[in-house]
């Protein structure tokens, strides 16, 4: 896998979940309020849960950032070494 391909995954990776929750999140509450089945728990509910996938996929991200950070100057440090 070339570093191109490589980037754009660790980039994407963390939202992908995000993004599907918010997907199906939103189908379900279009469902709900279609149908006229929807009760006062199930808006909170369905609109807080993407959030907590954005938290993580925010924190992934930053620990990637960092990781690659850290390696960069791992490696900086021994050629500097040799």
């Amino acid at each position: 896998m070339n570093d191109e391909t490589s980037s754009f995954k660790e980039t994407i990776g963390p939202w992908v979940p995000f993004g599907f929750c918010v997907f199906l999140c939103g189908l379900v509450m279009f469902t709900l309020v279609t149908t006229g089945k929807i009760e006062a728990a199930y808006p909170a509910f369905f609109c807080f849960l993407p959030m907590t996938f954005f938290f993580v996929a925010v924190a992934v991200a930053q620990i990637g950032k960092e990781l690659k950070r850290l390696s960069d100057r791992i490696d900086q440090l021994e050629k500097r070494e040799k």
